[in-house]
């Protein structure tokens, strides 16, 4: 959403788009205020087949794209169904962990005990994390899991690139 505050980005975007074809597409929401609109995000998630929205974001999104404010559950549900392409859906939730909807399940990956220093970066760990290892084990509650455990790292330190330890980079090297 963010890169396509500008009329030559989003162009952009749509172009490399519509010529190449790609197994999967991931499309992180990012809402800013003045930043987003009903056309970028539905436009955007009839491109995308994983999408990654936080808790705070679903009621906001449900009402654009659905006409209706729904929970993280029905909203999945809805959300697959309007835009059949979407195969994985990820709902982050800060300390209360995240859900991830796929192959019609919902799964719940509890939060990680830490304390917050900045939440700076830990979307976009997050996400760097779950796709890094998704691509290597196609596992994607596997990947949840490990996404969780580096935005919630993130979380705990200072700074949005903080110095990773030997333990949490295994976690995406294996």
């Amino acid at each position: 959403t963010l890169i396509q505050r500008a009329d030559s980005s989003r162009e952009s975007l749509y172009e490399i788009l519509d010529r190449h074809q790609f197994n999967e597409i991931f499309y992180d929401v990012k809402l800013r205020k003045n930043s987003y609109s009903q056309t970028v995000i539905d436009r955007s998630m009839h491109h995308c087949t994983m999408f990654k929205i936080n808790d705070e974001e679903v009621p906001i999104v449900s009402q654009l794209t659905l006409n209706e404010e729904l929970d993280i559950p029905e909203y999945c549900q809805k959300t697959i169904a309007r835009y059949n392409q979407i195969n994985t859906i990820i709902v982050t939730a800060g300390a209360k962990g995240c859900y991830l909807y796929a192959d019609d399940q919902l799964h719940k990956i509890p939060g990680e005990k830490i304390k917050v220093a900045d939440t700076v970066g830990a979307g976009d760990s997050f996400s760097a994390a779950f796709l890094a290892s998704f691509i290597k084990d196609k596992d994607k509650v596997k990947a949840t899991r490990i996404a969780n455990k580096i935005g919630g790292f993130v979380a705990s330190q200072s700074g949005a690139i903080p110095k990773y330890p030997d333990e949490i980079k295994a976690l995406v090297s294996g």
